[in-house]
């Protein structure tokens, strides 16, 4: 399933790091449970983590909502990774792998998995000291392309150590040689867990198929947004003219001319192949602005007609596979609107009737 629901300008917000923005236990706890993740739509207490609501599976739509409570045993973070400690930084990152449903999360490879900067050693660091921490999980969505996720996937998650080194070259920096350093990461994860998605909540379902196919159609016909842009010019086409225009011209990129039109072009029916495939995301700047996604596969008939100095009329009746609709809808709104389609190489996919 296409994930149409990767729109630019929306994704994770950048992440400031510090104490405020974990939940940092005071020292070493006891009792923990085990070298795990445990995950929750509400702070879990470093401590009393028996008494928290904890959940192993979650809706897509409250994605932005999830805690994450991190342990790593009965060993300190610092006792855990000791042999690794240095004079240089050291960090933890939340490692994170969007694995399809059915197959079980292998954990060996977390280094090359995505990841997001949770911790740094500082002088007024508690986390070395300690056994736990919590994350919020928005604040890692950036680093992680949690926008990527699909209600066809889980994801699977490790905290690992990372630790600065020596390249053993200078870098010119602010009017001075300084050491040139990378980060690399060290040991075993420090603790693992694996989240199951969920479809969205009832509120964020989306509409039954045949309303998702009257929206898809109208979108398709009337919304004269979709812009090709070609040899400089700005076409104000719909999804039916550009096909139109592609299937009767031959061409991908059709040249600028005036004296054309393509009323007349119409996708007479739309059928659902598969889906929905649920999708999520979130505004950069205003991360409380969140949004869920609905990807379907489809096939299409299409009509074109291209008329060129008023009365030279071109036509044809196509059959397209392979194309993807997409609705979204914001959280905090009841209504579905169609965000797009998607269908690469139209003259491999529509085949003339």
């Amino acid at each position: 399933m296409n994930k149409k629901w990767m729109i630019s300008g929306l994704c994770g917000s950048m992440l400031l790091f510090g104490a405020s923005l974990y939940g940092f236990a005071q020292g070493k706890i006891a009792n923990p449970p085990g070298e795990k993740i445990l995950f929750s739509l509400e702070p879990i207490p470093d401590k009393d983590w028996k008494k928290a609501k904890t959940v192993t599976s979650i809706p897509i739509d409250q994605l932005g909502k999830l805690k994450l409570r991190i342990y790593s045993g009965n060993k300190t973070f610092k006792e855990l990774y000791g042999k690794f400690w240095g004079n240089l930084r050291s960090g933890l990152d939340l490692a994170a792998k969007f694995i399809p449903k059915g197959q079980t999360a292998d954990f060996s490879d977390t280094k090359k998995w995505l990841t997001h900067y949770i911790a740094e050693a500082k002088e007024d660091s508690e986390w070395p000291d300690s056994n736990t921490l919590e994350i919020d999980l928005l604040k890692a969505a950036k680093g992680i392309k949690l926008w990527e996720i699909s209600s066809d996937d889980d994801i699977a998650f490790a905290v690992q150590y990372t630790k600065e080194k020596k390249t053993g070259k200078t870098v010119w920096v602010n009017n001075g040689w300084v050491d040139e350093t990378y980060w690399e990461t060290l040991g075993k994860p420090a603790s693992t867990g694996v989240l199951k998605i969920e479809p969205p909540t009832k509120e964020n379902t989306a509409p039954d198929v045949t309303q998702v196919k009257e929206m898809a159609l109208k979108y398709m016909n009337t919304d004269k947004t979709y812009r090709q842009v070609t040899g400089g010019t700005k076409f104000n086409y719909s999804v039916a003219d550009y096909f139109a225009h592609v299937l009767i011209d031959k061409n991908e990129y059709p040249s600028a001319k005036e004296g054309f039109n393509f009323d007349g072009s119409k996708i007479t029916n739309l059928e659902i192949v598969k889906g929905p495939s649920y999708g999520w995301n979130y505004d950069e700047y205003k991360p409380a602005e969140q949004m869920v996604y609905a990807s379907y596969d489809v096939t299409m008939d299409i009509h074109g007609s291209k008329t060129e100095m008023l009365f030279i009329k071109n036509e044809i009746d196509a059959k397209c596979t392979n194309g993807t609709i997409t609705l979204k809808k914001m959280l905090n709104s009841n209504e579905w609107q169609v965000s797009g389609f998607g269908l690469k190489d139209v003259l491999k996919n529509c085949q003339k009737k």
